[in-house]
């Protein structure tokens, strides 16, 4: 038996159209350069111009906490050494031996913010986690 489509499943899918078709549109306007700059390489088009600001505001909280992880490094050692860590707003949000596990509930939790996240030892590795889908 088919599920109805409620008022808000339509509304969001409705959104969704409206992110895709800007995106399209973008998409089109700048092909020519796109092809010039990223010939050879998938590139995934997700909004347009107008979301630049908080695509830069992303960026930002992104390097403030990749800075944050830095300056706390040795306490993180002390206390999620091996654990991978997430990092929002200068606090650790999740952390777990997981990445995946660690990911899904971030995602869950955080669904539309883009994230920080590394594993508590003692060489680096960082990893950028963004909520950005690729359509076709």
């Amino acid at each position: 038996m088919a599920k109805a489509i409620t008022k808000e499943d339509r509304a969001r899918r409705q959104k969704e159209a409206e992110e895709f078709d800007r995106a399209f549109a973008w998409y089109k306007e700048h092909r020519t350069e796109l092809l010039l700059q990223h010939e050879g390489l998938y590139v995934a088009i997700l909004e347009g111009k107008e979301d630049q600001a908080r695509r830069q505001k992303e960026a930002e909280e992104f390097d403030r906490a990749f800075a944050w992880y830095k300056e706390h490094r040795n306490e993180l050692l002390l206390q999620h050494e091996g654990l991978y860590v997430a990092i929002l707003e200068g606090e650790v949000v999740d952390s777990d031996q997981s990445i995946e596990a660690l990911v899904g509930r971030i995602y869950a939790r955080y669904r539309h913010r883009d994230f920080f996240t590394a594993k508590v030892e003692a060489v680096e590795k960082v990893h950028r986690i963004s909520p950005r889908l690729v359509r076709s």
